[in-house]
């Protein structure tokens, strides 16, 4: 707590607090931000060499590959949502899609060529008569794709959610819920809201 009573302090809104786990798995994520947080070279980034035959899909390879892919979706479906992005945006899902096919010309992910995946990535980074939005739709199908072919984790931790109340300062953020209650009946279990949409003074995800 001693950080946030710092961050108060010092009018420093939305801290966040990055613990050495969270720092480590950093080093797989965002490799520069590690080095230049720890000050050394070292980065512990998974291989990029072909998976072996006796490989498992808990290999650090594939479970590197399967979490990049799925951010990187993810991430782009709030993107083209609330036509919220920038050339930086473009440029980072090319990047990934491209790592995407790399690992897929080592026979990571069966069923999908990789080398395609690349050529593909380069003819749209290429093509200048696409708009922003119909680029994103073309590279959001290409990691609906490569995530078709995912098997998905083996097993599956179950965890249980408490219930709570919206605060009254909040409700403006979520005016859809009744609507959403009311089109959808018992389908609608439940609705998670996470991230900005309830830390930050500014709603952004």
């Amino acid at each position: 707590m001693g950080i946030y009573r710092w961050a108060a302090e010092h009018h420093l809104e939305n801290p966040r607090v990055i613990s050495p786990f969270t720092l480590e798995w950093s080093s797989v994520f965002h490799p520069r931000f590690y080095r230049a947080a720890t000050g050394t070279g070292a980065s512990t980034v998974p291989s990029l060499e072909p998976v072996e035959a006796n490989g498992t899909d808990s290999s650090p390879q594939r479970l590197w590959f399967e979490l990049v892919v799925f951010l990187a979706s993810v991430t782009l479906s709030a993107a083209i949502v609330q036509s919220r992005f920038s050339s930086g945006t473009l440029a980072s899902k090319y990047d990934r899609l491209w790592q995407a096919g790399r690992f897929m010309s080592t026979g990571l992910v069966p069923g999908l060529r990789g080398q395609t995946l690349m050529d593909d990535v380069v003819a749209m980074a290429h093509d200048n008569e696409v708009s922003d939005l119909d680029r994103l739709l073309a590279i959001r199908s290409r990691f609906e794709e490569v995530i078709s072919h995912l098997r998905g984790p083996e097993s599956v931790t179950e965890a249980s959610l408490l219930r709570s109340e919206v605060s009254a300062a909040l409700r403006p953020r979520f005016g859809f819920l009744e609507e959403l209650q009311h089109e959808l009946g018992a389908q609608l279990e439940c609705v998670i809201v996470y991230g900005s949409s309830v830390n930050s003074k500014d709603f952004a995800d």
